[in-house]
């Protein structure tokens, strides 16, 4: 990645840059890579499309890799924080399973996930840690939250024991199928959320036939 600038330029002592001037260039930023990609995009463009001076990006992030770090830190956090939904482990599997599908699958139709990986993808080959980050706060804890409820269904008898990881991987699948494929090879695709919220319902239905 072209570091667009002084790799080490670190903050001058005197008025500390505000933090919503550090979000806005954030999020012009976002918005440029989402749609140039890191390499098409400058500090140049970056301070332009966010009205304010070249060096004050350069005081806040000092150089275009920190700007996109920055940027995949905040999509972590916004979906992280959009999954804070608990599984509601003490009813029946059945409604908690539906409940939790529907927010995910919502989750997935408004493309933040989507829109943000085909970038990642290509600047995870040159920092893999960007790549862990971006799958831990989506897949990755989706998985992790429907293993923690299974685990904690098999501990009350609601469900036979089983191999939890791979039964959070099925259903995840019985979700998603091929949709993520379409929607991100078809941008302007819209889905209608009674469409989701069928799907989650269907998919669960022939989990638990599966496994229960």
């Amino acid at each position: 990645m072209d570091q667009d600038g002084p790799k080490n330029k670190v903050a001058r002592s005197g008025r500390p840059v505000d933090k919503a001037k550090t979000e806005q260039i954030r999020e012009e930023a976002k918005k440029l890579f989402f749609v140039h990609g890191v390499d098409g995009v400058s500090i140049e463009q970056i301070a332009a499309s966010a009205g304010v001076a070249k060096s004050t990006v350069y005081a806040k992030f000092g150089n275009k890799d920190a700007i996109f770090e920055a940027v995949v830190d905040d999509i972590a956090d916004n979906v992280g924080a959009g999954m804070k939904h608990r599984i509601a482990e003490g009813g029946e599997p059945k409604e908690a399973l539906v409940a939790f599908g529907k927010a995910l699958m919502g989750g997935i139709a408004e493309r933040r996930l989507l829109t943000a990986e085909p970038v990642i993808a290509i600047e995870a080959l040159k920092n893999p840690k960007l790549g862990d980050k971006f799958f831990a706060a989506g897949p990755g804890k989706a998985k992790s939250m429907l293993s923690e409820a299974l685990t904690t269904w098999q501990s009350n008898g609601l469900i036979p024991a089983g191999d939890v990881q791979e039964m959070a991987e099925d259903l995840l699948g019985l979700w998603l199928g091929t949709l993520v494929y379409e929607m991100r090879l078809k941008p302007h695709m819209s889905v209608e959320s009674d469409y989701l919220e069928s799907r989650v319902k269907k998919g669960v239905a022939k989990f638990l036939k599966i496994y229960v």
